[in-house]
């Protein structure tokens, strides 16, 4: 239990260490290097691109992007740890001492054995002299013979004991290594899975971050259309002023909601550039801002119709790293009950908290697979309504087309005024960018569902 809790343990620092490292960085003209205080070691950002593309972004991120550097490095310096290694060198140990142990039960008996010989060789030669034996020599003889023996039988037997009491620790040792090895091997596998998942979140935010950069540049040319259409009105109304028909007062509202609008788009300009700053970043490029954006890849009708809900819940559920974690949770689980009850009995107390715990983790399991499928159906079922809007925008983009040809037609017979021809012609781009934004809408939609599919990415309570 106390192995598995120092892996979590180890998971959640690099969790939080991810967590850091993932912060937006502040936007800056100039250049970015990362610096190695100690050993000077200077690795300079990726140049910015002038031009990017939606395909792009996966590519770049994976290779460029500091943070899933920093997450393949951590992984690949934990699955540098050679547990079998480590084993090996303990596992001599304990042959050298077991060898050594045996050499000196050897040594013991071979000496044990040379002091009997030589006692009973002195006997035989007092015997064989005729002369009668010193009743008092030979007692005095055999007590520090007896002495001697005892002595040296204690030191070996001293030394035995205490190799052997190494050669316990040191297998002790090694059972806990292999137990350890097996928990790492876990932690290990959990921790790529994670950092996987992880990797394809930071994915996924920067191709999200691409398509508001779109949106918010379509609605700053909006603004910018708009500009037009208000100097107009405060043309008008300067003129209305001048014949008397509104006061100051009014004139005065339309040129300060003008003003307004100026700042609006100054701000917009600004948001906009620090967007791309941060998506240059996480790119692992220098963030100068200046960036062109290709426009979203089209959704074919094919793709729309070739999602299969319940083949692609499937493969989603694969993906899933939440779904993942729970049901390492209930395996966790029930190797903690399975360790209570061989260790403290089924009746305990311990097996009993043990068995709430695995219950509790498999409740846990099924809510999250519950709020993964409602996720995934609202991500499924919100392809048909976003490919619906896209029709009815790009029907209602052919009808104001084609008015606006009819305006043109008007105002080249003398049949209508400039201003009425500057208004149809600002309905119609208002329905071009309702089209581009009908788009983008079917582009989310569509990558939402494809990220939950490939990479098991949904949204909670979504």
């Amino acid at each position: 239990m106390i192995k598995k809790t120092i892996a979590a343990g180890l998971a959640c620092s690099l969790l939080l260490s991810v967590s850091a490292l993932a912060a937006p960085a502040q936007f800056s003209t100039t250049p970015q290097s990362v610096v190695d205080p100690t050993w000077k070691v200077i690795t300079p950002s990726v140049p910015a691109s002038t031009s990017l593309s939606y395909s792009q972004i996966d590519g770049k991120v994976r290779a460029n992007n500091l943070t899933v550097k920093y997450l393949e490095e951590t992984m690949k310096s934990m699955e540098a740890m050679d547990w079998d290694e480590v084993i090996d060198e303990v596992e001599d140990t304990i042959d050298q001492l077991e060898d050594q142990l045996a050499a000196l039960k050897a040594a013991n008996q071979a000496g044990a054995n040379a002091q009997a010989q030589i006692r009973q060789a002195a006997e035989d030669l007092g015997d064989s002299s005729g002369t009668p034996p010193d009743p008092m020599a030979g007692v005095m003889d055999q007590i520090q013979n007896q002495i001697q023996d005892t002595m040296a039988q204690i030191q070996a037997q001293q030394m035995a004991a205490s190799l052997q009491s190494t050669i316990d620790s040191l297998e002790t040792q090694l059972e806990d290594l292999k137990e350890q090895k097996e928990d790492y091997e876990k932690t290990v596998a959990d921790t790529k899975v994670q950092f996987a998942s992880t990797i394809n979140q930071i994915v996924a935010g920067t191709q999200s971050l691409y398509v508001s950069i779109l949106s918010y540049e379509d609605q700053l040319t909006a603004l910018k259309e708009s500009q037009a259409a208000v100097q107009r009105t405060v043309d008008q109304m300067e003129l209305r002023y001048q014949l008397g028909q509104i006061s100051r007062l009014t004139l005065q509202q339309v040129k300060n909601g003008y003003d307004t609008l100026i700042v609006g788009l100054d701000s917009m300009e600004n948001g906009i550039t620090f967007m791309k700053s941060s998506l240059q970043s996480q790119l692992g490029e220098e963030p100068t801002g200046q960036v062109t954006l290709a426009a979203l890849p089209e959704v074919s009708a094919a793709d729309i119709s070739a999602a299969s809900y319940y083949t692609d819940l499937d493969k989603a559920k694969a993906a899933s790293y939440d779904l993942y974690a729970a049901r390492r949770a209930v395996e966790d689980a029930k190797e903690d009950m399975n360790d209570a009850r061989g260790d403290f009995g089924k009746n305990s107390y311990q097996y009993e908290m043990a068995e709430h715990t695995h219950q509790a983790a498999q409740y846990q399991e099924q809510s999250a697979i519950q709020s993964f499928e409602l996720s995934f159906l609202n991500l499924f079922n919100a392809l048909a309504p976003a490919q619906n809007a896209l029709k009815t925008a790009q029907t209602t983009l052919d009808y104001e087309e084609q008015m606006y040809r009819v305006a043109e037609l008007k105002y080249q017979l003398g049949n209508l005024s400039a201003h009425a021809l500057a208004d149809a012609k600002d309905t119609y781009e208002t329905a071009k960018r309702d089209y581009k934004a009908a788009e983008a809408d079917l582009f989310t939609a569509w990558t939402s569902y494809r990220n939950a599919v490939d990479y098991g990415l949904v949204t909670s309570g979504s």
